[in-house]
C-alpha cells in the first residue's frame, strides 16, 4: 500500500539531478494532492469566543465613550478614569482617533506610574538646565 498510488496519482518517481521532470523531492506530489486536513477548533474555544464577544463589545463601547469625553483630555494628555486601556489613540484636530499615533492613559494604574517617572525626569532636567545656565552666567554660590 505504501508503494501504490497517492490519492489518485501514479507512484512518485524521483528523477536524477539535472534532468527535466518533477522536483527531486516529494513536494510535487504533496502539492498536487487533493486531500486537505480539516481545521479542528476546540469546542471550548468556539464557545468562549461566542460568550466573550458580547463582553468585549460592551467594554469597547464603554472605553470609547470615555475617550470621546472632552473633560478627559488636558493639554493633549489623556486622563480617562473609566477607560481600561493603557495606550489609547491620540486625538486629531477634529477630535477623531488618529490611525497610528498613541497616547498613554495617565489614569490607568500603570499610566500613573509613568506620569510620576516623567514628572521626576522633567524636574531633574529643568533643575540641571537651570544650574548650567547659572554656571554660564557666572553666578557663584
Amino acid at each position: 500500500m505504501a508503494d501504490g498510488p497517492r490519492l489518485g496519482q501514479g507512484p512518485v518517481q524521483l528523477r536524477p539531478e539535472g534532468q527535466p521532470g518533477p522536483a527531486n523531492d516529494l513536494s510535487m506530489a504533496i502539492r498536487q494532492s487533493a486531500f486537505s486536513w480539516p481545521v479542528v477548533e476546540p469546542r471550548f474555544l468556539a464557545i468562549g469566543s461566542r460568550v466573550g464577544n458580547g463582553v468585549l463589545r460592551e467594554r469597547r463601547v464603554c472605553d470609547e465613550s470615555v475617550w470621546f469625553d472632552n473633560k478627559n483630555w488636558k493639554l493633549g494628555l489623556y486622563f480617562g478614569r473609566g477607560d481600561r486601556r493603557l495606550w489609547v489613540p491620540k486625538r486629531d484636530e477634529l477630535g477623531c482617533p488618529h490611525s497610528t499615533a498613541r497616547v498613554v492613559n495617565f489614569s490607568h494604574s500603570m499610566g500613573r506610574k509613568a506620569f510620576r517617572v516623567l514628572a521626576i525626569a522633567y524636574g531633574i532636567c529643568i533643575v540641571g538646565v537651570g544650574l548650567v545656565v547659572c554656571a554660564l552666567v557666572g553666578h557663584r554660590w
